[in-house]
């Protein structure tokens, strides 16, 4: 016992030590201390991103995609809804032909900041969407948004197979699949979602990313297929379609934007 009591009062007096030492060499701004022994604590919070957070946040941005709305959409309509500035380039069957063998994952879309390339559409989605503030204001509100992402990820994937289908026998069954059944019980989700929030918004009240990407569903396959929104059935989801296309930024570029089918 008097052993275990020689060595805690050595270990203590070790640690008031080191809290001496770090009181006097610590850097200005340095926070982290542990139990007053400077050490990784410190370190791991002075080695955070946020330099390259703040540098990448205000960066400019380049997106790259075809001429119409497909996968990249909701990203045009996210930077246009926050106001952040991008260059919209639409690339042409020729041009893809040259720059697919360069592009992330040999697809498109993809970004550009600062020089380096990121794909994947869903990813660059959410990651404006969080660095933006669009993700809800909770870990559970961040659950929803990635609930409606998932609904809408798994409407639109249907809208490549039936624009890429050339028999018109099975292209018919297709269409007759989402206009019937993949739509109404797809869109029936999403209003319940709305119904339950009961604010207009998808969670709390304001626009997040489950907002634009309920939006684009309006505009883009589902339009492409079923012309007017049944604004008795699915009210909410009317709603927010008719807020969004009359925001100040979005009403701007859908303005300008090139009209496509899809």
């Amino acid at each position: 016992m008097k052993q275990l009591l020689q060595f805690g009062l050595r270990l203590a007096t070790g640690c008031q030590r080191h809290a001496v030492l770090g009181a006097m060499t610590r850097k200005p701004g340095c926070v982290g201390q542990h139990f007053g022994c400077p050490g990784m604590f410190s370190q791991v919070r002075n080695s955070s991103n946020q330099s390259d957070f703040h540098k990448s946040s205000g960066a400019p941005i380049k997106l790259y995609y075809f001429g119409f709305k497909g996968r990249a959409e909701p990203i045009r309509i996210l930077l246009n809804y926050v106001g952040r500035p991008f260059e919209d380039i639409r690339v042409t069957e020729e041009e893809w032909v040259g720059m697919k063998k360069d592009a992330p994952f040999h697809s498109m879309p993809f970004i550009q900041i600062n020089g380096t390339r990121y794909g994947q559409s869903m990813a660059i989605l959410q990651h404006f969407a969080r660095e933006h503030g669009l993700y809800g204001k909770t870990n559970m509100e961040a659950f929803t948004v990635d609930m409606c992402i998932q609904i809408y990820y798994e409407l639109n994937s249907m809208g490549p197979n039936i624009m890429h289908e050339h028999n018109k026998e099975k292209k018919l069954q297709l269409i007759k699949h989402f206009t019937e059944f993949q739509y109404p019980r797809t869109f029936g989700n999403i209003e319940t979602i709305y119904k339950q929030n009961n604010t207009g918004f998808a969670i709390g009240n304001e626009v997040t990313l489950a907002d634009i990407v309920v939006f684009d569903m309006c505009d883009g396959v589902v339009k492409s297929m079923v012309p007017k929104l049944d604004k008795q059935k699915y009210p909410f989801i009317a709603g927010i379609e008719e807020k969004l296309s009359q925001d100040k930024r979005i009403k701007a570029y859908l303005d300008k934007r090139p009209v496509t089918k899809y």
